[in-house]
């Protein structure tokens, strides 16, 4: 069972290199790891090409692109993993067997969304706060509130089924 991991980022060179340590340093290995870059202008890309030319498993682009949801778009179209999470630059995970642990749990297959917390830091203060996740997410739920990305793992079916993310918006562009 693969996990596809997308990151999209422009002129992250302060947030990458955190960001691919945490995918890179995972005990789980079935792990396909795509970088999406929006051409970005600082040291961004020779960040990547390091890790790239140390790690077969990271495939990246570097394009001018519309939006993170166009680059979020291509990431999917590049992926190819049964479950897919998208951790952009600046996010990372928490602990290096956070997905040996997850992966027993999406071997079953028989979730098409996963989500849990995600811990948010103030950059400025180091202040955090946790978004937990809810067991059953209603509709409800939706109208007030959203999931944060990093910690959602999507079944690859549902991009398939109902399509990838909608470029008209620039931001809730996965929401009805």
């Amino acid at each position: 069972m693969k996990i596809s991991i997308i990151t999209v980022c422009k002129n992250a060179e302060k947030a990458i290199e955190r960001t691919i340590l945490s995918v890179v340093t995972q005990t789980y290995k079935n792990i396909e790891y795509i970088i999406v870059d929006g051409a970005s202008t600082d040291e961004t890309i020779e960040i990547v090409k390091q890790y790239a030319e140390k790690h077969s498993n990271i495939k990246w682009i570097s394009e001018s692109d519309s939006g993170i949801y166009q680059a979020m778009n291509k990431g999917i179209k590049l992926s190819s993993g049964d479950y897919l999470l998208f951790l952009n630059a600046g996010d990372y995970l928490v602990h290096y067997g956070v997905l040996e642990l997850l992966a027993g749990i999406l071997k079953e297959g028989k979730y098409d969304l996963i989500h849990g917390n995600c811990f948010c830091v103030d950059p400025a203060t180091g202040a955090y706060s946790i978004i937990n996740g809810i067991e059953k997410p209603t509709m409800d739920f939706f109208y007030d509130n959203s999931l944060p990305h990093q910690a959602i793992f999507y079944k690859r079916v549902l991009f398939e089924k109902f399509g990838c993310f909608d470029e008209r918006y620039n931001v809730f562009s996965d929401s009805i």
